[in-house]
């Protein structure tokens, strides 16, 4: 077990990078020998494309999500709507990521999102992604202003792009590139720091 458990990664507003962050997290996991599917809702993802069959299920639109407890490790990539199917799946996570990215719609977003995840479950993790250094310290105060939750960062990196592209983690593209090491380094500490909070 990766100890990931039921692990939703969600947004209202699109354009935030959730399933960016949910292949990285699945690819990454999946380098350590550790198996953590993702299940999408998102009719027009390419998560099965991509990833395949046996790495992320694509739901039909009037598919119900898997029977699933809080401590099975999987990936739930939650497409940006509250229905009757994604109240059950906020309610049933283990914890819910909410990735933002730094425009002021972006961050409007992220606030409507807490308040409506926190009808569900309390469980919220923050994941600052695509947000310029120059932002950050603004961005995180603009959050503390209401909310505790714990607050994690990604740096802009071409490495989200080309782990779809290459369906391989940062650290499997750092290992067998060297080219890449320097400029993945920080974005892949970043990773890191967010698997062992989220396994932790």
């Amino acid at each position: 077990m990766a100890g990931l458990g039921y692990t939703t990664i969600f947004s209202l507003k699109g354009g935030v990078g959730k399933t960016s962050l949910a292949s990285a997290l699945c690819l990454e996991l999946d380098y350590k020998g550790k198996k953590v599917p993702i299940i999408t809702n998102d009719a027009i993802s390419p998560l099965e494309e991509v990833l395949g069959k046996e790495k992320a299920l694509k739901l039909k639109l009037d598919e119900d999500f898997p029977e699933l407890k809080k401590k099975d490790d999987i990936i739930v990539d939650l497409g940006g709507f509250v229905d009757e199917r994604s109240i059950s799946v906020l309610k049933k996570s283990k914890q819910v990521v909410i990735p933002t990215i730094g425009s002021f719609l972006s961050i409007s977003g992220l606030i409507q999102t807490i308040q409506e995840v926190e009808r569900f479950n309390k469980e919220i993790i923050i994941v600052l992604n695509r947000i310029e250094k120059k932002e950050v310290e603004k961005v995180i105060q603009f959050i503390r202003e209401n909310h505790d939750y714990p607050i994690f960062k990604l740096k802009t990196s071409k490495c989200f792009e080309n782990l779809l592209y290459q369906n391989k983690s940062v650290s499997q593209m750092m290992k067998e590139e060297p080219l890449r090491r320097s400029s993945y380094k920080e974005v892949h500490a970043q990773l890191q720091e967010i698997i062992k909070h989220l396994t932790g």
